[in-house]
């Protein structure tokens, strides 16, 4: 069988090809500043240059079993997909993020249904959160009307990755923070999911906790016995953004699958 990734040489997909390589013979499209591990049949184009993606993709002369989009970032790059890969491929497996959820209405855990980042304007004026929802929504959009539909599409919402090249982070207000490292050394106070406690447990009142917030901060009876996801306000942003409910995915917590 036969694989394409588009990207190939970057953290997440630099594993995925590695991975890959186990059940699939493995092309990776890439702009060729980085080596790809061995065996990866390269192709080399930018994925915003659109002709050069097209030429280069198309020209390969292959049929894939399937495309991994592990670069797939806003919604011209999902246009791409769609103008370029039904011809190559009927499978695409895209990487997007569960930062699509609105981080100040997110549940823990997270199913996949729920409230979503909404963002109007270019690629260029949008956060990272709001051109993957944006991006989504173009295959959501694709799938809604009517004609043939040659590419079957799945989604993907992997959650904050972690390791080499990765920021770290916590939602709501410190995700992917290249400054958090400083902050913590710093001893500064931060904001953390569900207060810092860990889902299901339940400690006692007056439990003094090192390292959420200033050092032996005591936290409050009301902030140690709220359970994630139940019960009390939402944590507050500071620039959040504009929520909308969407209630139309199908079966599934980690991912959204188009048929």
């Amino acid at each position: 069988m036969k694989a394409l990734i588009i990207g190939g040489s970057g953290g997440l997909s630099g594993m995925l090809a590695s991975m890959a390589k186990e059940t699939y013979e493995v092309w990776a499209l890439t702009r060729g500043k980085r080596p790809l591990g061995a065996g990866i049949i390269p192709l080399c184009a930018d994925r915003d240059d659109r002709e050069g993606f097209k030429k280069a993709i198309l020209g390969a002369g292959v049929t894939w079993d399937v495309v991994f989009d592990c670069i797939c970032m806003n919604e011209r790059h999902a246009e791409q997909d769609l103008e370029v890969l039904p011809f190559v491929s009927s499978r695409l497996v895209v990487i997007s993020t569960d930062s699509v959820y609105d981080p100040a209405l997110k549940a823990t855990p997270q199913a996949e249904d729920g409230f979503f980042v909404e963002e109007k304007g270019a690629p260029e004026e949008c956060s990272y959160a709001g051109n993957k929802r944006k991006m989504e929504n173009v295959f959501l959009r694709y799938f809604s009307g009517e004609g043939e539909h040659r590419l079957n599409v799945t989604l993907f919402r992997p959650g904050h990755i972690y390791g080499p090249g990765f920021l770290l982070g916590c939602y709501p207000e410190h995700s992917r923070q290249k400054e958090l490292p400083d902050l913590i050394l710093a001893g500064q106070p931060l904001s953390l999911v569900t207060g810092g406690i860990p889902a299901g447990l339940r400690p006692r009142s007056g439990t003094h906790y090192a390292g959420l917030g200033k050092p032996g901060r005591r936290l409050s009876a009301d902030l140690l016995h709220r359970r994630p996801g139940g019960g009390g306000k939402p944590p507050v942003l500071r620039n959040p953004g504009k929520a909308s409910r969407c209630g139309n995915h199908h079966t599934g917590t980690a991912s959204h699958r188009i048929p």
